[in-house]
């Protein structure tokens, strides 16, 4: 492994470990009963100003059921971003999406599950990535309503069109990755503060080192009413082949605050 990866990966690694820890090293609170559904939206902004002018605006969804060992979710995302170039130009900087569908059989602290999502990424030269698998995650401390950690990992196959310039030749490449999911969440004040994180690293089967995703979002809600909570996200994408398809960075980094709807 490439000196490179050992020490963006090793950074992201002890971030998320400390944050894992954080969350998990308080008591939890017993089962509560599960819910049948649930249905979360958020919308979201950025504006930077002075030396340089950015916005962005970001839009998520997250759905859902559970029938008895059985949990099906949907997510769906959309984030849209627009700055200033040294002549005070405006231009598109960052246009992307997201969908994901899973199923996860609930066999007490393990979960196998499938899933299936696709996203495209303007600023990381992306027309569409489809990928699908299967995994098994496990829960490093018992699941409860004000507390969680678990880890999986999976296997997946991967399909990428990149965005080409017209006339350009279309290589559409189709590979296997690897996936280790890291993933917590701690409800403080009350349960009127939410902690979060989640972690991915993807390296394909074929070039471990060279080849590979690394993805982190780090979260807090702040309860306002019931229903309605204040958030702020730190989102951060690293695709090691990102610059050669043509974008300006390999890294993609966002930060937004939102406004955050549960309906349960």
């Amino acid at each position: 492994m490439t000196h490179h990866l050992r020490g963006r990966f090793g950074r992201y690694s002890y971030l998320t470990v400390l944050v894992g820890a954080a969350l998990a090293a308080s008591p939890l609170a017993a089962q509560d009963d599960e819910r049948a559904w649930s249905l979360k939206t958020e919308a979201g902004a950025s504006v930077f100003f002075g030396a340089s002018s950015q916005s962005a605006v970001l839009f998520r969804s997250d759905y859902a059921y559970g029938a008895g060992a059985w949990e099906t979710s949907f997510k769906a995302g959309f984030d849209y971003g627009e700055t200033e170039d040294g002549s005070g130009t405006t231009f598109v900087a960052s246009r992307s999406w997201t969908t994901e569908a899973e199923v996860d059989y609930q066999a007490g602290r393990w979960q196998p599950f499938v899933f299936v999502n696709a996203d495209g990424s303007l600023q990381r030269a992306i027309d569409l990535r489809i990928s699908s698998g299967v995994g098994v995650g496990y829960d490093l401390v018992e699941e409860s309503q004000t507390a969680s950690l678990d880890a999986s990992v999976a296997a997946l196959v991967e399909r990428t069109d990149p965005r080409v310039e017209p006339g350009e030749p279309d290589e559409v490449n189709t590979l296997g990755r690897w996936s280790a999911r890291l993933r917590g969440m701690k409800k403080l004040a009350e349960e009127r503060i939410e902690l979060g994180f989640e972690s991915f690293f993807k390296p394909s089967f074929e070039a471990f080192s060279d080849d590979y995703l690394f993805t982190f979002e780090g979260k807090a809600a702040f309860q306002l009413t019931e229903d309605v909570s204040l958030g702020v996200s730190f989102i951060d994408v690293y695709d090691s082949l990102a610059e050669s398809r043509g974008a300006r960075s390999n890294n993609d980094g966002r930060i937004f605050f939102s406004i955050i709807t549960t309906i349960d």
